[in-house]
């Protein structure tokens, strides 16, 4: 399946707050299988993100501020970031699934999650 980083860094960060929560045995494992097949993406984002941040000067700190024609190609370069595909191996989530109603899963995680979701049960 093909996704954006920016697909990936969303999908990553519902997964991760997903694992946390009870649900059924096999749509726990589908969560942790995702969480952990996507994590390697979500680490390469991440640094490739701060090495930009640091290209334009950012130092990390929270007075920092870039100039105006700095905050136009910072801008610009993480739009290229988030706009990159990748082919990934991530496992089918059925939303039948989802919808469980002991999951507690709303529409909000399930929308972030729709590239992984499967209409198959």
């Amino acid at each position: 399946m093909i996704l954006t980083n920016e697909q990936i860094y969303g999908i990553t960060e519902a997964l991760y707050e997903l694992r946390a929560a009870a649900m059924p045995v096999k749509l726990s494992f589908l969560i942790a299988k995702n969480a952990i097949i996507l994590e390697p993406y979500y680490k390469a984002i991440n640094e490739a993100r701060d090495k930009v941040l640091r290209q334009f000067g950012y130092d990390g700190s929270p007075d920092f501020r870039f100039s105006d024609e700095q905050v136009d190609q910072v801008n610009a370069e993480l739009l290229k970031l988030q706009a990159m595909e990748n082919e990934v191996s991530a496992a089918a989530i059925p939303l039948s699934a989802l919808l469980e109603k002991e999951t507690n899963v709303t529409p909000a995680f399930i929308q972030t999650l729709y590239p992984l979701i499967s209409e198959e049960a």
